[in-house]
């Protein structure tokens, strides 16, 4: 077990639930408790819940001491309590609460609906001492009664509560005495003599009705907690320990990889493979609740997200980006068609997923090298990309897909195409060819090629060549040189157009526009009223296409996107000659505005085919000198903003605009600039994404869906494991692939300013600038001063004796 020394300043991320990969969780509640070192009322260490919103507290708390000396204030303490070991559902403290007493508290939540304790106590003075613990449970119920009550069952004393559908029981294995006051606790005491030690466990279980809860919190006190630990560490064994020149990315490395594992879900009747969730908090309703009404569709990652997720274990554990893939794969319908985001109960939101999956499994059969499983997932896959290219999907047939929605896309921050925040253009991102999709397929064309290659299908290896030519040819067209990235363009008439505003007003009113375009346009309304106003609305567009033809173009209140007090809608046709513009059946008192949509403004998406390796050599550096390293524009203090500082709509919150940084689209940036050979920058991004993430786990002590790019700090959601720290990219950084115990791929340098150390299953490597020195598990070890890339495989077996 990984021995930490982690206090209350450092980095944490303070969560337990149970591991799936121990414990079943179809048709069970899924509570989320979270610890506490110091703090609350009172202060205390604390483990904490409100099984997700359905009591307004649960606390469990310690006081320890001996004779007449009883504390539970940590501040108190003679040494305070430190982190020992952390894993996704086990947590172990160690503290001195008085002089020469030691003692080691751990929580494990041995399924969804038990946490199991043990607090082990050790005289380290010259005399005996009456030594005493006290477990105190605070609990309130939503309607605001509460409490815990004295219940005694076959002989035992326990602490009972009562909520709708819940009925805590808290058990101490051996027996204890009940304390009934305003704050009931469970009591026991013992003699410890010099040198002595003494562990007592408990249990906290809640399954439905008082007598199915203590029967549940009895039955834990036959658990055997050293087997069990055991099992608990070898289960972990595949985490990866890394040790820098800074603590604290060491420790926000360990968070992220036990984050993966953590928001890891069993199968379940509906979904057939382990899925992943991006949220997993006390407050999270109870998995297998109806997802509409418990809010499940909110903790479901899309394919950019489960991507992310996955890639910071690919290294060590490319089973779970496999799982990944077939929780999507399960999903698809006979033509190819597959979920953007299914749900563990079985619910659609009828969106095509973000094609990442052939990506993610490439990388994945390159750690396993399983020829089955890789001819298994092709042709679900191939159906999944070519699905990208049918009419529903490629309206104008060109080779140039289009997502439905923002949503879709998983970039909810465009500056562009923002419809429901009234900082964002609001254009339909349906009538645009954006660069991230062409991106995305391109880099799946390059997997799925791979993959026929290694399959030996002579026929769908030049089939995806001729798809990565294409894309590669559609998204080099977009590249604006001026400015050093590549742009969207509309779909219909594949430009770029300048925004403008054509006229604005109140009520009703009609624009004289008189405007011929070297290029076709297309328009945008915003209507400032709600829809119930907007009901007998009808803006009537005139104007020429490229045809010459005269129209007339009607946009009424079903064309709108109605989000609080406005409305917005994308004209369907574009426009060679618009010369006027007709506002009809508009309340006085609400506004409206007429533009032509901005195709121009810029965006982090802009940059992506760096990742995807589309560019050339001299276009890719072009992109990275002009572009991505432009302090005024994307390379911020903190990371990459996802749209221009330029921009209008910029705030690096994210709170008020687009422009926080999120970890996905920074590191495969990064992962761009280690292809393109700018190792340097890739490391000075490295290093500004680990201080962000590690600093904001020091302060607020939990992960963000996105972080501030000029201030640090999170941004966005809380507890969302789409802000995990990059540990994909540090490998990337300092050439590292692990394939298993006994073979790596390493480079013989990397361009961190420390040495860098790597315990995996035995196997140990150390980084250090101009060299590597490998240890394998049987002891053997070679060091390298060669900068080169290498291969490096133990071959034979080392000699058994007999």
């Amino acid at each position: 077990m990984r021995t930490w020394n982690l206090s209350s300043v450092d980095p944490l991320c303070p969560y337990i639930s149970a591991d799936s990969r121990s414990s079943s969780q179809d048709l069970h509640p899924d509570y989320t408790w979270a610890f506490s070192l110091a703090g609350g009322d009172p202060p205390a260490i604390r483990m904490s819940t409100t099984f997700g919103l359905q009591v307004q507290r649960m606390h469990l708390y310690p006081a320890i001491g001996w004779d007449d000396a009883l504390v539970t204030d940590p501040a108190r303490f003679f040494h305070p309590p430190v982190v020992e070991a952390l894993y996704p559902d086990y947590v172990q403290l160690a503290f001195d609460p008085l002089e020469n007493l030691h003692a080691q508290a751990s929580f494990w939540m041995v399924d969804p609906t038990t946490l199991l304790g043990r607090i082990r106590l050790e005289n380290h003075d010259l005399q005996s001492h009456q030594v005493r613990l006290k477990l105190y449970v605070d609990f309130l119920s939503q309607d605001g009664s509460g409490g815990m009550r004295k219940e005694t069952f076959k002989g035992g004393v326990v602490l009972a509560g009562e909520a709708a559908g819940l009925d805590p029981v808290l058990a101490v294995c051996g027996g204890a005495v009940a304390q009934e006051s305003t704050h009931p606790a469970l009591v026991v005491r013992d003699r410890l003599d010099p040198g002595g030690n003494k562990a007592w466990s408990f249990s906290l279980a809640v399954q439905g009705d008082f007598h199915r809860s203590v029967l549940h919190a009895r039955e834990q006190c036959s658990v055997d907690w050293e087997s069990g630990l055991a099992r608990l560490e070898q289960r972990n064994a595949k985490m990866l320990d890394i040790e820098t020149g800074d603590p604290d990315w060491d420790t926000t490395f360990w968070l992220t990889q036990r984050e993966v594992y953590r928001q890891r879900m069993a199968p379940t009747r509906k979904h057939p493979y382990p899925g992943l969730l991006k949220r997993r908090s006390p407050d999270d309703p109870p998995e297998g609740q109806n997802e509409a009404r418990s809010g499940d569709a909110d903790r479901i990652p899309n394919a950019a997200e489960a991507y992310w997720m996955a890639s910071q274990v690919l290294d060590t554990d490319p089973g779970l980006a496999l799982d990944v893939v077939r929780t999507f794969l399960a999903a698809q319908k006979p033509d190819g068609f597959t979920e953007g985001r299914p749900g563990l109960q079985g619910k659609r939101n009828g969106e095509m997923v973000i094609p990442l999956l052939a990506d993610l499994t490439w990388r994945a059969y390159q750690r396993s090298e399983d020829d089955e499983i890789l001819a298994d997932l092709f042709p679900r896959l191939r159906a999944m990309f070519l699905a990208w290219f049918e009419e529903r999907n490629d309206a104008d047939q060109d080779g140039h897909p289009e997502w439905k929605s923002t949503f879709q896309a998983g970039f909810d921050t465009w500056p562009t195409f923002m419809r429901w925040q009234k900082w964002g253009q609001g254009l339909d991102i349906a009538y645009a060819e954006t660069v991230d999709l062409a991106a995305y397929l391109y880099r799946e064309a390059v997997s799925l090629r791979a993959m026929a290659m290694q399959l030996g299908n002579d026929e769908d290896t030049e089939a995806f060549r001729s798809h990565e030519e294409r894309l590669r040819t559609v998204v080099e067209a977009t590249w604006a040189g001026r400015a050093g990235l590549y742009r969207h363009v509309d779909r219909d008439e594949h430009c770029s157009p300048d925004g403008k505003r054509i006229g604005r007003g109140k009520g009703e009113y009609s624009i004289e526009v008189n405007g011929r375009y070297e290029k076709s346009v297309r328009l945008l309304v915003r209507v400032r009223c709600k829809q119930s106003q907007g009901k007998t609305l009808d803006i009537r567009i005139h104007g020429r296409g490229q045809r010459g033809r005269p129209r007339v173009e009607h946009l009424t209140v079903r064309d709108f996107s109605w989000f609080w007090d406005y409305g917005i809608a994308t004209t369907e046709k574009t426009y060679m000659v618009l010369s006027e513009v007709e506002v009809i059946g508009v309340p006085d008192r609400c506004s409206s505005e007429i533009s032509i949509a901005d195709y121009t403004r810029e965006d982090q998406t802009g940059l992506l085919p760096l990742w995807a390796g589309i560019p050339d050599v001299d276009r890719g550096n072009a992109l990275i000198d002009r572009a991505l390293l432009d302090e005024d524009r994307f390379w911020l203090p903190h990371g990459i903003a996802m749209c221009s500082a330029r921009d209008k709509s910029f705030d690096p919150g994210g709170e008020r605009g687009c422009g926080g940084v999120s970890m996905l689209w920074s590191s495969m940036l990064g992962e761009g600039l280690v292809d393109y050979g700018r190792l340097p920058e890739a490391a000075d991004l490295l290093q500004r994404l680990m201080n962000t993430v590690a600093e904001t786990l020091r302060v607020d002590k939990c992960f963000y869906a996105e972080y501030n790019a000029e201030e640090g700090g999170g941004a966005g959601g809380v507890n969302q494991a789409s802000g995990l720290a990059p540990l994909s990219l540090f490998l990337r950084v300092v050439g590292v692939r692990l394939y298993s115990p006994r073979k790596v791929w390493v480079r013989g340098s990397h361009p961190l300013p420390w040495p860098v150390t790597l315990r995996w299953m035995g196997l140990t490597l150390q980084l250090d600038p101009h060299g590597v020195h490998i240890t394998f598990p049987d002891g053997q070890s070679q060091r390298w001063e060669d900068p080169a890339p290498m291969l490096v495989q133990q071959v034979d077996e080392p000699h058994k004796q007999v």
